[in-house]
């Protein structure tokens, strides 16, 4: 196991060490001068890949020898209105019927030093043929055309001799590549290419656990010393389980959101090593090659667009949550303004990282179309369209974006609140510009669409107030019960440990009912946000206390049961008091 995070820097240079080494050694091996640039093209069922550009009614197109391409061809293409790509198209034909010609040669012809191109012609054409010692006499390739040599912008006649070379050198070069030794040389490398991959991966994926089990260990720290720092847990929340901690989940967010991607990263990595490696591999041998295109044409680049994509909505949390986390610790987390600061900040990160997320995927998006050349204008007309008629019969959705506009703008939630939204009640975990979740007292997470929320109670903005009524017996002395609530709250409010929760002095506002069970007394305790069940619960506690220590009685309910004759009874309530504990 790594122990430290320079160790894994380390590997992670030795690692990018040899991709470079890797890449270089590609791009140095005589088979990648050959392939053509990464640039989107469309596949046909008999040529690997063949790239078209129209100028009127005149067509070129690749043709290729062994996956790489050798030459440029020309026609016209019979229909204006038809596909040059289409099999049936006349430059389709001519492709294919040269490159057959090309792998008639090279498949029946074992001694690459034999074989001789020549010049020949066909009905006033030149015509490029090739000769050998043994069975191939004047063997047809291809005829040379005005518009072959148009199309270089060099006359018939000398682009038939370069073209010449170009044959003979490329079918010299195919046949040689076919010898045995060769072909064991290129095996011995596709071993080792292998073995590199392979030793590369599991470097990556011992980083990758390592990074694993340490964010594992950070999380259960930050955990640790976070609650430690804010006190006992147990007293700060309602429900305990509940309450979110702003320190903990800023912590906890960026640490998540930096891990994920590293994650991704090394996933990502994972993917391209292998990819580069099998395209490699595969260009090393001339039976293979045509697939090496296929590789590093669309699907290179529709992996390096989502990986991309991935890694850049990745990135962005990472900017954003650490933007959050410095803020924190520059701030004091008991300051209750900073703490509704960090609960906007929170909330609005996750609006932004939203937005962030589906700009992205729409670029990725337009990014794909091109590559897979599908025209992007009409896309995008239809979108506007779609989007327009949607509009209409989407009202709703229309609705929960602005009224989450609005609640975003208003504050008058956010991520962290204890709300009562209509029948929903309970901490708000996440804001979007289309719903709101809400976490519930048994764990139950409510989804809320905005537009159905008309009324909005927060309870832990900007401040608090715990309401607490004490019902004692009628026979009580009310004055020494107000007196002794009145210590108690007086107790707290000194109390260290919870003076910094308690905002203003304490209001006892007396008696504020008296019913058939006794009278009842409430106070007031105006407390920061969010600690106002706490310190309830506390005042509850030290007040029963109290109250004992005082012999106080708390009004207890009872009731007379009275006979009525033939098995019949009647009860009634009896107003009396509680024996003191």
């Amino acid at each position: 196991m790594l122990r430290n995070q320079g160790q894994i820097w380390t590997y992670l240079r030795l690692i990018g060490m040899g991709l470079v080494a890797i890449a270089a050694s590609l791009l140095a091996h005589p088979t990648w001068a050959q392939l053509p640039s990464l640039t989107p093209s469309t596949s046909t069922p008999t040529v690997a890949q063949v790239e078209f550009e129209n100028a009127g009614r005149v067509v070129h197109a690749s043709v290729r020898l062994d996956g790489r391409e050798i030459l440029q061809i020309a026609a016209l293409d019979a229909d204006p209105h038809q596909d040059a790509r289409a099999a049936t198209s006349p430059i389709q034909t001519r492709v294919r019927l040269i490159e057959g010609q090309l792998k008639y040669v090279v498949s029946h012809n074992p001694a690459p030093t034999a074989l001789q191109a020549s010049i020949g012609t066909l009905n006033s054409e030149p015509l490029i043929t090739v000769s050998d010692a043994a069975s191939l006499k004047d063997f047809p390739i291809m005829a040379v055309t005005d518009l072959d040599a148009k199309i270089h912008g060099i006359p018939r006649e000398r682009w038939a001799e370069e073209l010449r070379e170009i044959v003979q050198s490329n079918l010299v070069q195919a046949i040689a590549e076919r010898q045995p030794a060769y072909l064991q040389q290129q095996a011995a490398i596709a071993v080792g290419i292998f073995c590199v991959t392979l030793l590369l991966s599991g470097i990556l994926l011992r980083v990758q656990r390592h990074l694993q089990a340490r964010h594992q260990t950070q999380k259960a720290l930050t955990t640790q010393t976070l609650t430690t720092a804010s006190g006992n847990e147990s007293d700060l929340t309602q429900p305990t389980t509940l309450q979110p901690n702003p320190g903990l989940e800023l912590h906890q967010n960026h640490s998540s959101s930096v891990y994920k991607f590293r994650k991704y990263a090394i996933a990502i990595g994972l993917v391209l090593l292998w990819v580069v490696a099998l395209s490699w591999i595969v260009g090393l041998f001339p039976q293979s090659r045509w697939a090496q295109t296929l590789i590093l044409r669309e699907p290179l680049l529709l992996l390096l667009i989502w990986s991309g994509s991935a890694l850049a909505i990745r990135a962005s949390r990472v900017f954003i949550d650490r933007f959050l986390a410095q803020f924190q610790s520059q701030k004091a987390l008991n300051d209750v303004s900073v703490q509704r600061q960090l609960a906007r900040l929170m909330t609005y990160s996750n609006v932004v990282k939203g937005i962030m997320m589906t700009t992205i995927l729409g670029i990725a998006t337009l990014l794909t179309l091109d590559c897979l050349q599908i025209p992007l204008a009409p896309v995008l007309a239809g979108a506007g369209i779609l989007g327009f008629a949607i509009s209409f019969g989407s009202q709703t959705l229309i609705k929960d974006v602005i009224n989450g506009v609005l609640i975003l703008a208003e504050d008058q939630f956010a991520v962290g609140d204890f709300v009562e939204l209509g029948t929903t009640k309970g901490y708000v975990e996440s804001v979007s510009l289309r719903v709101t979740r809400v976490r519930g007292a048994e764990g139950r997470l409510s989804t809320i669409p905005n537009s159905s929320i008309s009324v909005v109670h927060n309870m832990t903005k900007d401040w608090a107030r715990a309401e607490i009524a004490i019902e004692v017996a009628y026979n009580a002395d009310v004055a020494q019960a107000m007196a002794v609530m009145q210590d108690v709250a007086k107790e707290m409010a000194t109390d260290p440990a919870w003076s910094d929760r308690i905002l203003d002095p304490v209001k006892l506002l007396g008696v504020s009912d008296i019913s058939r069970n006794g009278v009842m007394l409430t106070i007031w305790i105006k407390t920061i946000p969010d600690a106002q069940w706490a310190i309830a619960r506390e005042f509850r506690h030290r007040v029963k206390q109290a109250l004992d220590l005082a012999n106080i009685p708390i009004s207890v309910p009872h009731q007379i049961t009275m006979d009525l004759g033939n098995g019949n009874s009647f009860a009634i309530p009896e107003i009396t008091s509680a024996p003191p504990a």
